[in-house]
C-alpha cells in the first residue's frame, strides 16, 4: 500500500475558514488513529476532543451538509478504542465525494486514502485514491493504487465475493486511463478490454459502455478514427436512456467528427454538452473544442467567447489544461494569429511535459513546427447530406432533450465515478 508522503497541513490550501481547519484536525487525528494497533488505541489521544459546540466547529457541521460523517469521525478522537473500521471509512468516503465535488481535490484525496487504510481488503476503498491521484497528475502514485484495487477484486472474486467483477472491471478502466495519460496505447487498450469483457460476463451493460467510451478517446488519440467510429455506436448503444455520462459520451463523438475535419457539425455538438459540464472537469475541454471549431469556421465571437473562459480555467486548474489550450491554440492558428498561437501552444506544451502526458505534449511540438513555417490551419469539411454524421447528429440532439437536466441548484458537480449499476 502507498506509504503516505504528503502533509495534512495541504488542506489548509484548499480551505483554511472553519470547514478546513475541521477537516485538517480530523485527518491528523485519523492518521495516528489508523496507525496504531487496536489493543493499543485506548489512550492514544492525550488532549481534549474536539468540541462540537465551538462555534467554528458548529459551523462546520452545519455547513457543508456532512453532519453525520464528521460527528462519526469527531468521534474517533474522542473514544478512539470504540470506533469501527467499517463506518470510519464510509464517514471518509463521504466527505471525499463531497470535497471532489467542490473541486478540493487534496482533501478529497487524502480522506480517500484514508478509508483505504482503515478497510485495507477492499477493491472500491483502493480505487477511489487510485483515481484522484491520477487526477492531480501523481502517476505513480495512481497506479500503486490501481493495481492494489485489482489484486484485490481478483482475490474478492475467487472467494466468490459479489461485485467482485464490478470492482475488477472499474480497475482496469481506471489502469487504462492513467496508461492513455502516458501514451501507453496498447497497454491501454488491453485494460479496456479486459474491463468490457469483465463487465460483460457479470451482466453490467453501462460498465461495458464504459469501456467503449474510453475505447473511443483512445483511437481517436492514436489516430484510429474508423475504429473510434465503431465503439462511438457500442457505447450509444450500451448506455442506458438518461445515463449521467451520456453528455460526455456526445462530447467524445463531436471530438471525434473534429478529427475528421468536421468542425461546423460537431461545433453546436459541443454548444448543446455545457450545461451538462457546468461545474465539471470536462467543461474546459468542450469550450476548448468550441474555440476550436469556431475558429475552423471563422466565427470570431464564438472563438473570443469560449477562448476567454478557458483561460481563466486554466489559470485555476492545470488537470485538462495542456489539451485545452492546445485545442486554443489551433484556433488562433486558423486566424493567423502566429504569436498568440505559439504563446498557447508553448504553454500546453509545458503543462503536458509536466503531468507526463505524451499525446498532448507530441501534438503541441507538431503545432509548434506548423507555427514557426505559418502553415494554414483547419479547414472545414462539409459531411455528405444525409449520411452517417448527418444521421447520428440527429440522435445525439435528440437524446440529449430528453437527458434530465443538470443539477446545478446544488453547487456540486459529480465524481467521475463509473456506473456500478
Amino acid at each position: 500500500m502507498p506509504k503516505d508522503t504528503r502533509r495534512e497541513l495541504d488542506l489548509l490550501r484548499e480551505d483554511a475558514g472553519p470547514v478546513g481547519c475541521l477537516l485538517w484536525r480530523i485527518v491528523s487525528d485519523l492518521l495516528l488513529w489508523s496507525a496504531c494497533p487496536p489493543e493499543h488505541r485506548g489512550h492514544l489521544f492525550r488532549s481534549p476532543p474536539v468540541d462540537a459546540d465551538e462555534p467554528p466547529v458548529r459551523a462546520a457541521l452545519a455547513g457543508p451538509g456532512l453532519g453525520d460523517s464528521l460527528r462519526v469521525l469527531l468521534a474517533v478522537s474522542a473514544t478512539p478504542d470504540l470506533a469501527e473500521a467499517g463506518a470510519v471509512a464510509e464517514a471518509c468516503a463521504a466527505v471525499a465525494e463531497w470535497a471532489e465535488g467542490r473541486d478540493m481535490k487534496e482533501t478529497a484525496l487524502h480522506f480517500a486514502e484514508i478509508a483505504a487504510r482503515v478497510e485495507p481488503e477492499v477493491s472500491a476503498r483502493a480505487y477511489t485514491p487510485g483515481r484522484l491521484c491520477r487526477r492531480i497528475g501523481a502517476h505513480h502514485r495512481s497506479t500503486l493504487w490501481y493495481t492494489r484495487a485489482a489484486w484485490l477484486a481478483r482475490r474478492a472474486h475467487r472467494l466468490g465475493v459479489k461485485g467482485s467483477e464490478v470492482d475488477l472491471a472499474n480497475a482496469h478502466l481506471g489502469l487504462g486511463n492513467l496508461e492513455l495519460d502516458l501514451g501507453n496505447f496498447g497497454r491501454a487498450e488491453r485494460h479496456y478490454r479486459k474491463a468490457i469483457h469483465t463487465s460483460l460476463r457479470a451482466g453490467r451493460m453501462s460498465l461495458a459502455g464504459a469501456g467503449h467510451h474510453n475505447l473511443l478517446a483512445l483511437m481517436i488519440a492514436s489516430h484510429r478514427l474508423e475504429e473510434a467510429g465503431e465503439h462511438a455506436h457500442r457505447a450509444v448503444a450500451l448506455y442506458p436512456a438518461g445515463h449521467p455520462r451520456f453528455p460526455a459520451l456526445a462530447h467524445d463523438v463531436a471530438l471525434l467528427w473534429l478529427s475528421h475535419g468536421y468542425f461546423s457539425s460537431a461545433l453546436p455538438v459541443f454548444e448543446k454538452v455545457l450545461p451538462w459540464v457546468e461545474r465539471q472537469r470536462e467543461r474546459i475541454l468542450a469550450l476548448a473544442c468550441l474555440a476550436r471549431c469556431a475558429g475552423a469556421v471563422r466565427d470570431p465571437i464564438r472563438y473570443e467567447r469560449a477562448a476567454t473562459e478557458v483561460l481563466m480555467l486554466a489559470a485555476t486548474d492545470n488537470e485538462l489544461a495542456d489539451s485545452s489550450l492546445y485545442h486554443v491554440a489551433e484556433g488562433a492558428r486558423s486566424f493567423r494569429e502566429w504569436e498568440h498561437a505559439e504563446t498557447l501552444a508553448t504553454r500546453a506544451l509545458e503543462l503536458a511535459e509536466a503531468r507526463r502526458n505524451q499525446p498532448v505534449a507530441a501534438l503541441a511540438h507538431s503545432l509548434l513546427d506548423a507555427l514557426s513555417a505559418h502553415q494554414a490551419g483547419d479547414t472545414d469539411r462539409v459531411p455528405e447530406a444525409d449520411g452517417e454524421i448527418d444521421r447520428s447528429f440527429a440522435v445525439i440532439l435528440r437524446k440529449l432533450r430528453s437527458q434530465p437536466a443538470p443539477d446545478l441548484a446544488s453547487g456540486a458537480s459529480l465524481p467521475e465515478n463509473y456506473p456500478s449499476e
